[in-house]
């Protein structure tokens, strides 16, 4: 399989103009196809009239996006007490809701959702295999692993094993089935169900209960790494820019380790000018 034979939803705020034109550059220059997903900007939920915009596109209702209701701890699990970081956090989560239902209402059997600051690599046009029993499969990422042990592998494809590792920061993820995209839209879908907040599924691929929303990439690796099969590709396709994230940006607050280092990622950037927007400026 290749990248190409894949559609990409790209997740993108209407403001971020640079980030759109250099993201799709990349994206025509290796012949990828993709659609853009308006992002949704957390702050502006406190417009009533942006929330009913949205609130129809999902489905449900506008109170039920209402900056209030995201700041109650029954509705959204964070540690974070600052309500513009709290705000940016749902924004993202519901960008991400969005891909999934377009994905979902597309008809899609597979799809890769990028954030706006993901960057293809130079091995953007090799073949790869998703096995078979994949429920997620991410071209990159950054990780978090448990304290006495930091894990390395020379394997191609890696499993997830959230007991030594979590895959964060959910630039660039496929999700390879028609049945795994509706569940995982399903999942986070969840918190709007009636009753109380669970912080487990009663069955992560066919969930009936209502869930506390959490962070995009939490939700994943809660739901989807824990409880079903994820795998990333080693080295990874696609990496981040030196952009610093407009719709959440918590990645500083933890210690997170890329797959590949700056040189490497450098390494595998390409020629200089290769692509428009394959940059890296390295200092040290």
């Amino acid at each position: 399989m290749y990248i190409q034979d894949i559609p990409i939803l790209y997740i993108n705020l209407k403001r971020d103009v640079a980030r759109r034109t250099i993201l799709e550059d990349d994206l025509k220059q290796i012949d990828a196809t993709f659609k853009r997903i308006d992002a949704i900007y957390g702050k502006d939920l406190y417009d009533s009239t942006f929330r009913k915009k949205i609130a129809k596109k999902l489905g449900v209702h506008s109170r039920q996006l209402h900056p209030d209701f995201w700041f109650n701890r029954s509705n959204f699990k964070t540690m974070d007490n600052n309500k513009n970081s709290i705000l940016s956090k749902v924004g993202c989560y519901l960008s991400h809701l969005l891909a999934l239902k377009t994905a979902m209402d597309s008809g899609y059997d597979k799809v890769l959702i990028l954030e706006d600051d993901a960057m293809p690599l130079i091995n953007a046009f090799s073949s790869f295999n998703i096995p078979k029993n994949a429920d997620l499969f991410y071209l990159g990422g950054a990780y978090i692993h448990s304290p006495d042990t930091i894990f390395t592998s020379k394997k191609k494809i890696i499993e997830v094993d959230t007991d030594k590792f979590k895959i964060v920061c959910a630039f660039a993820y496929i999700v390879p089935s028609k049945e795994t995209i509706a569940s995982i839209y399903k999942l986070f879908m969840a918190v709007f169900l009636e009753g109380k907040g669970h912080d487990k599924p009663d069955d992560w691929k066919n969930n009936t209960i209502r869930l506390r929303a959490q962070t995009a990439d939490f939700m994943l690796i809660n739901f989807v790494q824990k409880l079903g099969t994820a795998y990333i590709l080693n080295p990874p396709m696609v990496s981040t820019r030196e952009f610093e994230s407009n719709i959440i940006n918590n990645r500083s607050k933890y210690k997170l380790l890329n797959f590949i280092d700056a040189h490497t990622q450098y390494k595998m950037i390409g020629k200089r000018g290769m692509y428009t927007g394959l940059y890296k400026i390295l200092t040290n």
